[in-house]
């Protein structure tokens, strides 16, 4: 017994200093951290077209600071309603910006709510308008869906003018710059199809472009990218798209004359040496400028490609 009480003696202190320790934590959790249910909270809805990966647990972020969770996410017909719950000393006006964001290393969604300066607050229950962030992640994919509409662009491109040089149409016009004026109507209509179908290819070579400088332009506006890279991307766009409105003029040029004059052999032999030297530059300049973009990548040294 003796030796029993002994030992509850040694001990006593110890245990008492590690139970105050265990009960500080405790207590500190409870009225200090953000998740207790010691601090008051309120909820509201928070209404978008679409979330992507957001689930309930995800954190809600105002001004920077975490303020609260995603306790809902309920699809319907009409929009995606995320229910968010937030301490209740969070003040957040009803004009903010209620973003779904990828963040972290790990690319993990959250809601960021960037708060508008009056004082229209939101109360529990009230249902605000959100925006969907596609994220780094989001922005890589459409820049990686942009290379791939310029790279079949490119090889349209390179078909059309492998058609003039070595395929049938290259054929026809070698038999037309022969035979000269007995092929004048077959020449005639050469000129006439090989326009239509180089048109149909420079109208997507310029959609695409168009496409792909929306593009750039959105990402660069998100701060996907610097500001420096998207005008310097930007800019060898608008050379391309330039050069392919150039060279449709030409091809309508041609046929303008073909109308106009017996010299059908003569303008076949130069609007296709016209036509393949800037099919040939198009393409070259397409490979370009899908370089430039696979070596741009993204902030934070982020190289999607």
């Amino acid at each position: 017994m003796n030796q029993l009480l002994k030992t509850i003696k040694a001990n006593l202190f110890p245990f008492i200093v590690f139970m105050i320790l265990v009960l500080a934590c405790v207590f500190g959790w409870y009225f200090y951290h953000p998740s207790s249910p010691y601090h008051a909270r309120y909820s509201f809805v928070v209404s978008y077209q679409e979330v992507g990966t957001l689930s309930p647990g995800n954190r809600v972020v105002v001004r920077g600071i975490a303020k609260g969770q995603i306790l809902k996410v309920e699809l319907t017909d009409d929009a995606v309603f995320v229910k968010v719950e937030v301490l209740a000393d969070a003040k957040i006006s009803r004009h903010s910006e209620f973003r779904l964001i990828n963040a972290g290393l790990m690319g993990e969604r959250e809601m960021n709510i960037l708060t508008a300066d009056d004082n229209d607050w939101i109360a529990d229950g009230d249902t605000v308008l959100g925006a969907y962030d596609d994220g780094i992640a989001g922005v890589g994919m459409v820049f990686l869906n942009a290379i791939a509409d310029l790279d079949t662009m490119r090889q349209m491109v390179v078909a059309l003018k492998d058609s003039l040089t070595i395929g049938t149409s290259g054929k026809k016009m070698e038999r037309i710059v022969k035979k000269g004026k007995n092929l004048v109507r077959a020449g005639e209509n050469l000129v006439t199809e090989t326009r239509n179908d180089a048109q149909a290819v420079l109208d997507k070579a310029e959609s695409t472009l168009q496409k792909v400088r929306g593009v750039i332009d959105d990402a660069a506006s998100k701060g996907a990218v610097s500001v420096e890279k998207g005008s310097a991307m930007l800019a060898h766009v608008d050379s391309v798209l330039a050069q392919v409105k150039a060279t449709k003029e030409e091809l309508d040029a041609v046929a303008a004359k073909v109308d106009k004059t017996d010299n059908t052999a003569g303008l076949v032999v130069t609007g296709k040496g016209k036509l393949v030297r800037e099919l040939d530059r198009i393409s070259l300049d397409i490979d370009k400028l899908i370089s430039d973009i696979k070596k741009s990548g993204l902030k934070l040294n982020v190289d999607i490609f």
